[in-house]
């Protein structure tokens, strides 16, 4: 679809878009699966670490990966909790009217719009940080310093396509997460699920060379055209990093997810959630638990290697092809416009991120009956232990005023009986006074 030598579409249509010729490249990966031998699983995890041990070495000396690797998992948490805390605001009632229909509903309209603005906020400052890795090693093989200054000197004017792409990619990504996941009348079968997966991996195998590309100076088509034709002259070292990088990533899961699960009970205590309560929002709040625990593996871990080695191999085959890579120089400035937007996004994260939900209880009353409802829907465990601290303060207070109130009553009911002799009136248990019967002084 595309051709190699001057980077256009062969049918002639460089004036598409981004988004469209992103949709090309995604199209055009399953050919180039079908049409090579792919590595067995023991000879790409021999590869994947084979390139992973040379992009360690590099990553031990190049430390400034480690810091965008972990501002990246960083932006994955504000994600993932922004997005469930949005479910925590939906009525349940939506969601079970929604399972119970085969139309599409409300509340499905509001999952999607709603998913769709969380991973693209989400996937700016991850595809920032990503290219940030890739151009850390294009310029260190320049043989340039290569500071976080520096890579984000190469990034910044290049933001635009990256995060376009990076939300189109990470849109794919996150429904092939979510389709993995354990569902209710799932009945989609095991062949539509292998086919479904197959693509996904061909597009991480077919895009693996668009990031360098573009960091490298090219336009976005010629990144797809470079990133094409790395996966069919670099197959098989691409592929044996592509396919080991997955393998690790089903072992991590499925370690966590079975870890996870086999201490259900002690998270649904932690959280606050009965057991007897499946909502939409508890489930997924759970399902982010090993998700994010396996993400702190591999995104930390994991894949700064697997990046840092995508771009040494792309440079390996730029110098073979001959294809000049425009980085910018050291002395070239920064886009002041993308700082103020990503200045934004920070500003609005942390609001939304740090204001404790528990403040609006206090400052408004009426707040406590729509927790006492659904407390762990609306903000989960940690919000209903609080009310229950305040609940339980309130009930004691209330005890024991109750009580002071009951001695003072009864020290004024003392006063106020008549002075006589102990054998003419005696107490009966009412508290009343009769007469004993004994006028005899």
């Amino acid at each position: 679809m595309f051709n190699e030598n001057n980077g256009y579409n062969a049918t002639g249509f460089r004036d598409e878009g981004t988004f469209q010729v992103l949709k090309n490249l995604k199209e055009s990966a399953a050919d180039i699966m079908d049409s090579n031998e792919k590595p067995g699983h023991f000879t790409s995890i021999g590869g994947f670490i084979e390139e992973c041990l040379k992009s360690l070495l590099y990553v031990l000396k190049e430390k400034e990966n480690i810091t965008f690797a972990i501002l990246q998992w960083a932006a994955i948490i504000a994600g993932y909790y922004l997005w469930t805390t949005a479910l925590g605001w939906i009525p349940e009632e939506l969601f079970e009217a929604a399972s119970k229909s085969d139309k599409t509903t409300t509340a499905d309209l509001i999952l999607l719009l709603w998913s769709f603005v969380c991973v693209g906020i989400t996937t700016l400052p991850i595809g920032m940080l990503t290219s940030c890795m890739a151009a850390s090693q294009l310029l260190s093989i320049e043989g340039r310093e290569s500071t976080i200054l520096d890579c984000l000197k190469c990034v910044m004017p290049r933001l635009k396509p990256i995060w376009i792409f990076s939300w189109f990619d990470g849109w794919i990504t996150v429904n092939r997460i979510l389709s993995r996941l354990p569902k209710k009348n799932d009945r989609e079968s095991i062949a539509e699920k292998m086919i479904k997966e197959a693509a996904y991996q061909g597009w991480k195998f077919a895009s693996l060379g668009f990031i360098p590309a573009i960091v490298s100076g090219r336009t976005v088509m010629q990144a797809c055209s470079d990133s094409l034709s790395l996966a069919r002259h670099s197959f098989l070292p691409l592929a044996k990093l592509r396919i080991g990088y997955s393998l690790i990533c089903w072992i991590t899961g499925i370690s966590c997810y079975v870890l996870t699960f086999t201490n259900i009970g002690k998270l649904h205590t932690f959280f606050g959630i009965e057991r007897a309560d499946s909502g939409v929002y508890s489930f997924y709040l759970l399902a982010g638990i090993p998700l994010l625990i396996a993400l702190l593996i591999l995104v930390v871990f994991i894949r700064p290697l697997y990046i840092i080695s995508a771009a040494r191999i792309y440079a390996n085959f730029t110098d073979r092809q001959e294809i000049k890579r425009n980085l910018p120089p050291s002395t070239s400035s920064l886009n002041a416009d993308w700082f103020i937007l990503l200045l934004l996004i920070a500003l609005i994260s942390g609001l939304v991120y740090m204001k404790e939900p528990a403040q609006k209880i206090f400052n408004d009353p009426s707040t406590i009956l729509m927790y006492k409802r659904n407390p762990a829907r609306t903000h989960g465990g940690k919000h209903k232990q609080q009310l229950k601290k305040l609940h339980d303060a309130t009930e004691t207070e209330n005890m024991e005023n109750a009580e002071t109130r009951k001695s003072t009553e009864n020290i004024n009911d003392t006063e106020k009986q008549p002075e006589r002799d102990s054998w003419y009136y005696k107490a009966d248990p009412d508290h009343s006074w009769q007469d004993d019967g004994n006028k005899d002084r």
